[in-house]
């Protein structure tokens, strides 16, 4: 018998599940018993003692394994001393174990198996972990590169209207504030692309506050036109959907810094988005005030809410 949680979780086999007096030193309240073949152990009336019998290979059925790790984990979570036990206790109770404390701590179930082979001998059966990692890692990895592609999309679609904008915006117009405590078009891109260059500069390795970045300068307009002006912009673009796309959904368990500040990937990814969605509403605003009724709509027009759901979802629209 083995400790795996501080004073919580054991591992064991079939002859621990019987040692009366082992489970009574460590004072263990639950039994998990995941053993197939061996007789049924008997207890006391004031422990308490589950039989869940798994194959120890590919076969179980999800809901099995599932109430197997759920049942665990929820004595756990209650402060009940708990034993998980099998026949030779290196894998059974082993993979059980390792998926109870991948969700107990919230880590992924090749990191919490590794840490609970770390306790002592193991020998987990490939198709039973496959089974486990089908059943309890499914969904994440799916969710993970799908919030990876939602965050491209949206990043995307806000330089669009950024640029859509500034299409509709003189070259004079592109350096014109509205007041002296305002930034010009032109500042503001220009801003936008040299924190996209610095977040997303070798993102995963170094500090997103590059060392040669001027951030005071980004407030400069230092454009001599619309090309120059756009080749700066885009160059952020570039970096940033590079580096963007590059990633995989292993890397939003990641940590990044910024200015020294531990941040998560996707902690990370969501204050970039946030800060350029921010002002890309700007230069809309702006473009929107200079273009004056010259201004073609980027999105739905004013008044034309109805006949737009008529159009796109049919006679009564929705809401």
């Amino acid at each position: 018998m083995r400790e795996v949680i501080p004073s919580l979780l054991w591992i064991g086999n079939a002859a621990d599940v019987r040692s009366k007096a082992d489970t009574l030193r460590h004072e263990i309240a639950a039994t998990i018993d995941l053993a197939i073949d061996e007789t049924p152990a008997t207890w006391p009336h004031d422990i308490i003692h589950c039989r869940l019998p798994l194959i120890d290979g590919t076969g179980n059925s999800p809901a099995l394994l599932r109430a197997a790790v759920e049942i665990t984990a929820n004595f756990v979570s209650a402060g009940v001393r708990t034993l998980v036990t099998c026949g030779g206790g290196m894998s059974r109770s082993v993979a059980v174990s390792a998926a109870v404390v991948a969700r107990l701590e919230s880590t992924r179930l090749n990191d919490a198996l590794q840490k609970v082979a770390a306790t002592g001998a193991h020998d987990v059966a490939p198709g039973l972990w496959a089974d486990m990692t089908a059943v309890f890692e499914q969904s994440p990895p799916d969710t993970e590169r799908s919030f990876l592609l939602a965050t491209v999309d949206t990043f995307k679609a806000n330089r669009r209207l950024a640029e859509r904008a500034v299409e509709q915006t003189s070259d004079q117009h592109l350096h014109i504030a509205v007041d002296d405590n305002t930034n010009s078009i032109a500042v503001i891109m220009k801003h936008v692309a040299g924190n996209l260059i610095s977040r997303w500069t070798d993102f995963l390795t170094s500090d997103g506050e590059k060392p040669d970045r001027n951030r005071d300068d980004e407030f400069v307009d230092s454009f001599r036109d619309r090309a120059e002006l756009l080749s700066y912009w885009n160059r952020g673009w570039t970096v940033l959907l590079d580096s963007l796309n590059g990633l995989t959904p292993e890397d939003l368990h990641k940590t990044v810094v910024i200015r020294g500040e531990p941040h998560s990937v996707s902690l990370a990814i969501q204050r970039s988005l946030g800060h350029t969605c921010y002002h890309a509403g700007q230069i809309v605003q702006l473009a929107r005030v200079h273009a004056g009724d010259n201004w073609n709509v980027l999105t739905i027009a004013r008044g034309q809410s109805e006949q737009f759901n008529r159009d796109h979802w049919g006679p009564t629209g929705r809401s």
